[in-house]
């Protein structure tokens, strides 16, 4: 089949091709804003995440792949930190709960989020909106600083347009304190106290990705943010279970469909394999021949052999083997001395097998039987074959 060489030769050289022209492509710029501690994009979390150790004296955060409620469940910890940094936070009623009580512990949680779940408001009482004004110059942006005069700067920290709109449209001054505000007057980063413990939130998570710590000296506004954090927590915790990426399908195969380059090259091959299977169906063998196993012919021969016993009427004979194949289990399984057969074997067989010695004895008494009779009835064999299997079963 020439042609189908030339088939598969051509095509190896159009993938071939088409993986030097992507090679080559110029990389356009993921503005994805995924806020995962592996993307180096402007938006993901890479800078932050691998800095953390830094503000916790050596103590490396450790991603949680599950849900909160999966990783604080009937948890005692104490002093701990969880950071939880995305798009948005969709979190269960029943997470929110185990989180309420993890803070009021004395443990304490960082959430970066620009919208929340109605139950996670209605739970802590905030309410995340965004500043629209008709009256906006459209190169306008808005800028966030800190409330403390310690940590307030002169110049507010930007980012590009759209970024940091996001606030807080309501507050409970009676047990919230504002840390930040937009150049609106506007709350964006609070502290909630809860029991024992402290609610970080703020409303512009996009501070905290790769981005906004590179641009001009906003690494400055990350650093005094974290400050506000326990300097020597239990541990450090950061949520990878509610990032933006993880919406897609749960396969996998995510992180091959989720990159144009390796998606394209994975469905290229896919249909690749497809074509190649479609024009290989034809079979290139001969048949294979049906060849039937050799008969087991030991049923037959048994049933032959008990067949002639039974009509020649030799019971004691049959008595004979089952009663020497039970010698042999006993002096095998319990090794227990068969020359004496008498009521102390009957006894030491009791006591070995753990089986009743009445049991034992009506064995005992029918082998002495069978050596002194001459001849057996089939009832008496049949009731010797049913003692002895008795014996076996328990023995087991």
């Amino acid at each position: 089949m020439k042609w189908m060489k030339w088939y598969i030769i051509v095509l190896v050289a159009l993938v071939g091709l088409y993986m030097l022209a992507e090679y080559n492509r110029p990389r356009t710029i993921d503005w994805t804003p995924s806020f995962s501690s592996h993307d180096k994009i402007p938006y993901g979390t890479w800078i932050v995440f691998n800095e953390l150790k830094s503000y916790f004296h050596g103590k490396a955060p450790v991603e949680q792949t599950l849900p909160v409620y999966d990783h604080i469940n009937n948890s005692i910890a104490e002093n701990e930190l969880y950071l939880l940094i995305n798009g948005s936070l969709g979190t269960t009623e029943t997470d929110e709960e185990e989180l309420y009580k993890y803070i009021e512990r004395g443990n304490t949680v960082f959430i970066a989020a620009e919208s929340l779940d109605k139950s996670f408001k209605k739970k802590f009482n905030v309410d995340i909106s965004w500043y629209v004004s008709f009256l906006q110059k459209k190169e306008d942006s808005a800028t966030i600083n800190f409330t403390n005069p310690l940590l307030k700067t002169k110049k507010d920290f930007s980012l590009e347009k759209g970024t940091l709109e996001t606030y807080f449209e309501a507050v409970d001054t009676g047990h919230t304190t504002i840390l930040g505000v937009n150049n609106y007057g506007k709350a964006n980063f609070i502290r909630v106290k809860i029991g024992d413990g402290y609610l970080f939130v703020h409303s512009a998570p996009k501070v905290f990705t790769n981005y906004f710590a590179l641009k001009d000296n906003n690494i400055d506004y990350i650093n005094k943010a974290i400050s506000y954090l326990p300097e020597r927590p239990s541990a450090v915790y950061w949520d990878e279970y509610y990032k933006a990426e993880r919406g897609g399908a749960d396969t996998p195969l995510r992180v091959i469909l989720t990159r144009g380059n390796l998606s394209w090259a994975y469905y290229i091959a896919l249909a690749a394999i497809i074509v190649y299977v479609f024009f290989q169906v034809k079979r290139r063998q001969r048949i294979i021949p049906i060849i039937v196993p050799p008969k087991n012919d030991s049923k037959e021969f048994v049933e032959t052999v008990s067949r002639v016993y039974y009509n020649q009427k030799h019971h004691l004979n049959m008595a004979n083997k089952k009663i020497s194949h039970w010698l042999d289990f006993v002096r095998n399984r319990f090794g227990v001395s068969t020359k004496e057969i008498n009521d102390e074997f009957a006894a030491h067989l009791s006591h070995r097998s753990g089986i009743g010695k009445p049991d034992i004895t009506a064995i005992v008494n029918q082998v002495s039987m069978c050596r002194v009779r001459p001849a057996i009835s089939a009832e008496e064999l049949l009731y010797i074959n049913q003692i002895i299997d008795n014996f076996y079963k328990q023995a087991r």
